[in-house]
């Protein structure tokens, strides 16, 4: 995606229910990135406490193999559109898989999240989602991403959803629809395995202006 203006990178129906508040939380500018602190600027932190509260980089260790390369284009292509965490983890929500002229297309809402360790607790320093669906073919034992269809913002966004989705009337209806409770339950899935598979004592990820929400 190119950084331009345009912030192409979010899903305009969860965009439009969003409060202020709440906006910061999940930040969705791509050009560029906001980050979740009171008034949109980030405190420089010093060298010696990056250092201390390092966390390990974000690897999937689902059995999966569509959402392992799904997540490596999201970590290589997408995270570094925002500034700098401690550590990105996507939550991608699946919408449904499909086989078509020899491909697997998955549909779904493709967020990812940056975060720094305080404590105990993850604090969202930006993210976003994107609306897509993933091209992928078959690599030896693996997959490899060939295309990347992404959801337009503003008036094209429901042109766009309906034309990735020609012929899958379920996965339109879903990808056309926020459901902002199944988001959060995927993403604090996603941050609960990724610190049990790391052995971490984080307990909780927190957005701006929000209560921290429990992972364990």
């Amino acid at each position: 995606m190119k950084k331009t203006g345009t912030n192409r990178f979010t899903k305009r129906a969860f965009f439009k229910k969003m409060t202020a508040a709440a906006l910061c939380a999940v930040c969705l500018t791509a050009a560029v990135p906001a980050v979740c602190q009171a008034g949109g600027a980030r405190q420089d932190v010093s060298a010696a406490y990056r250092k201390e509260s390092a966390l390990p980089a974000f690897k999937y260790t689902g059995n999966k193999k569509e959402l392992a390369v799904i997540c490596e284009y999201l970590l290589e292509k997408k995270a570094p559109l925002y500034k700098d965490a401690d550590v990105f983890i996507p939550a991608p929500v699946i919408f449904g898989i499909r086989e078509k002229g020899g491909e697997t297309l998955v549909f779904g809402n493709f967020w990812i999240f940056g975060y720094d360790l305080s404590g105990a607790t993850l604090i969202c320093e930006s993210g976003g989602a994107m609306p897509a669906c993933f091209h992928l073919a078959k690599d030896g034992d693996s997959y490899k991403v060939t295309k990347v269809e992404q959801a337009e913002d503003g008036a094209g966004f429901t042109d766009s959803i309906e034309k990735m989705t020609k012929g899958y009337k379920k996965i339109r209806k879903k990808m056309l629809v926020s459901n902002e409770k199944k988001e959060k339950q995927v993403r604090r899935n996603w941050i609960r395995n990724y610190v049990q598979a790391n052995n971490l004592a984080v307990t909780a990820y927190k957005d701006y202006g929000w209560d921290p929400v429990s992972v364990r």
